[in-house]
């Protein structure tokens, strides 16, 4: 069999190849977009951890996966249940409110982390691009975003680094930058146990199948 690993993103390739090498696995990566990709064979199994959120049009993206499926090929893929079932993403948010300009009410379904919160929408965007046997999976955790001694330290530069409050602050220029830190170690901190920085998460693990 083979492997094959499809990103828009060079960094996370070259980190993906890093990864498979240390662990001897045979796998070929490809800097592509996975709603356009094109492959010659079909797979057995297509998967995406938390990125199918993000296709403009998913409906079309998922057809594409759908072509490069085998007769009876799997599809298996983890997407966040809705922003308020995660606090790990919307609690940073609210604690630098007032450094931030007050957002534009968003469209739910706009491409982003949280557009397949809705298992009975993203049900209709597989079928209607063809794929059957739609099954959903509750997926409730903690969000580890801390660990050790400076796990407060470690949480905070996680919130800097990715997901919306990171973005924010940047966009928010320097005076956001620089009160940034104080509150969200503050908001954190209710979060810190003797074993680290969690918060609670939510996903659904989707499963589907091609008709054979």
């Amino acid at each position: 069999g083979a492997a094959i690993g499809v990103d828009i993103c060079a960094a996370l390739l070259t980190r993906a190849r890093e990864r498979a090498e240390a662990l001897l696995v045979d796998a070929e990566f490809r800097n592509s977009d996975a709603a356009t990709f094109d492959h010659e064979g079909g797979f057995d199994l297509v998967v995406s951890r938390f990125g199918v959120m993000f296709f403009a049009d998913p409906v079309a993206a998922f057809a594409n996966l759908y072509r490069l499926a085998s007769p009876g090929g799997r599809l298996c893929f983890a997407c966040w249940q809705s922003a308020s079932e995660n606090p790990w993403a919307t609690l940073p948010m609210h604690a630098l409110a007032s450094l931030l300009p007050e957002a534009p009410a968003a469209d739910p379904l706009a491409p982003g982390p949280f557009a397949f919160a809705d298992p009975e929408y993203v049900r209709g965007v597989l079928s209607a691009a063809g794929w059957r046997d739609i099954v959903f999976d509750e997926l409730l955790f903690s969000m580890v975003i801390g660990v050790g001694k400076a796990a407060l330290a470690e949480a905070v530069q996680f919130n800097l680094r990715i997901g919306p409050a990171a973005r924010a602050v940047r966009d928010a220029g320097a005076l956001a930058e620089a009160s940034a830190p104080d509150l969200l170690a503050k908001a954190l901190a209710p979060y810190r146990t003797s074993e680290g920085v969690s918060l609670p998460g939510a996903a659904w693990l989707v499963l589907a199948r091609a008709d054979a």
